[in-house]
């Protein structure tokens, strides 16, 4: 059974090539036929006779082709005149033997392949890492001989897109540890069944200083620095983040850094609820903007803010699909923060008398939604208005609705009750918008909503 496959593939290949060489050579020594006669009666041409069988030769001469080592066996195709082509085909699949036979070695000829293991015990991934070092090998052979094929250039250039741009053999080793840590944070994810307990949240958050010490291991300080900006999983979520923002790489370095400070601090993931926790995250938000306005200026500031808040980003996405214009979205943002600060004056105005704070907001209310329509139409402000970036204006809604009802309880029950009731509603409006919204209809996930922009922690 030894060499079955690539004896196989070798004589298929060798014997269409004997067949085009037999074809050829037939088609050289066809006479042309002669010019027909007049006085001559038709004759029935005589049947074409079959192709002759390829020639012998090339199964006498495979045997000796043949060799254990692919460096000689590759020697031996190119004497024997082989294209390159063939040569590499039938290395490469010399070498997919010998990896097979070692991945049935390993995990058993009916067991699950390698790739598809979900979560992989201890002995395994030991076994898995033997064999990408062996696949690894095979490449470095293959590149020796051949040099690197179209799919190991676009595989290198994906390396460089995602690590930068650094030696080959250092990419090579951050793919190793990326596959490595990868596999062994899907072990605890599979065997957590989607429920994450606080050990085992540690327990990434372990393994994810362990990677930092491995990639730091690798590079020198200047590569991990652009590794960090480039390829870190802190950079790719900024980046995502600040795909609308399109900062200058200054401004990106700059965000990176604070934001960075402050992940590092609250990267935790167990712990549960703890109040004072909480009020420190909270401060530490507000310092972290504080920073962010220093860094980027007023102007540039405003604009990063606005890309941040999640209202802004569904107003862009809802304008895209009624076929809009962008600017749109940034008006609507603008009529966001302007009710959304009227509401906390209303809240916030003791000597406005109940009744009196009710109607402002019902005309509030109303003036909102009539600039909503106009600016996004009956169907895009109704969209809106379902997202989680329009709780606040649901909210609102749903406690100027009631004002009838408020009218009948003055008639009723006299203007105490009334006030009482008036009052109620509008200091629940503002910290009602905070309450978790329903899904939103243009596919996002719903955030908490909040009555003032999103800090910028994350």
């Amino acid at each position: 059974m030894k060499h079955k496959t690539t004896a196989a593939l070798g004589l298929l290949v060798l014997a269409n090539a004997g067949l085009w060489a037999s074809y050829l050579h037939r088609s050289e020594k066809v006479p042309t036929p002669p010019l027909p006669v007049a006085a001559t009666p038709p004759v029935a041409p005589a049947p074409t006779p079959p192709p002759s069988p390829p020639p012998p030769e090339f199964v006498k001469v495979w045997p000796q082709l043949q060799c254990d080592d692919p460096v000689r066996f590759a020697a031996n195709l190119r004497r024997a005149g082989a294209p390159e082509s063939t040569v590499r085909l039938l290395v490469s699949g010399m070498l997919r033997e010998r990896y097979l036979a070692r991945q049935r070695e390993l995990f058993g000829a009916g067991g699950p392949a390698p790739s598809g293991l979900a979560a992989a015990a201890s002995e395994s991934r030991e076994k898995l890492a033997s064999l990408r070092a062996l696949a690894r090998e095979q490449q470095e052979l293959l590149r020796g001989l051949f040099g690197n094929d179209e799919g190991e250039t676009a595989a290198r250039e994906r390396q460089r897109r995602q690590y930068g741009v650094l030696p080959d053999g250092k990419l090579d080793q951050l793919d190793a540890v990326q596959a490595d840590y990868d596999e062994m944070a899907a072990e605890i994810s599979g065997n957590a069944g989607g429920l994450l307990l606080p050990t085992e949240r540690e327990a990434l958050d372990l393994l994810e200083q362990e990677r930092r010490k491995d990639i730091a291991a690798i590079l020198t300080p200047a590569e991990l620095e652009q590794f960090d900006l480039q390829a870190s999983p802190a950079a790719r979520a900024l980046r995502s983040r600040l795909a609308g923002f399109a900062p200058t790489e200054a401004e990106f370095r700059a965000i990176f850094g604070l934001q960075r400070a402050f992940d590092e601090r609250f990267a935790h993931r167990g712990g549960g609820f703890d109040e004072g926790r909480i009020r420190e995250r909270r401060a530490a938000e507000q310092e972290l903007e504080a920073k962010l306005l220093a860094a980027l200026g007023e102007a540039r500031f405003a604009e990063y803010r606005k890309q941040q808040d999640n209202g802004y980003r569904l107003a862009v996405r809802i304008a895209e699909r009624f076929g809009l214009p962008a600017q749109r979205a940034g008006a609507v943002y603008a009529l966001a923060q302007d009710a959304q600060a009227r509401l906390q004056v209303l809240r916030s105005d003791r000597a406005l008398a109940p009744e009196a704070a009710l109607q402002a907001l019902a005309g509030l209310a109303r003036e909102t939604n009539e600039k909503l329509g106009a600016l996004l139409g009956a169907e895009g402000a109704d969209a809106y208005k379902q997202t989680s970036g329009g709780a606040w204006l649901r909210t609102m809604d749903r406690v100027v609705r009631p004002a009838s009802s408020v009218a009948t309880v003055m008639n009723s029950a006299g203007p105490v009750a009334a006030g009482a009731a008036a009052s109620s509603a509008v200091a629940a409006t503002p910290a009602a918008a905070g309450a978790s919204p329903a899904p939103d209809p243009v596919g996002s996930p719903a955030p908490m909503a909040a009555p003032s922009p999103p800090a910028a922690g994350l």
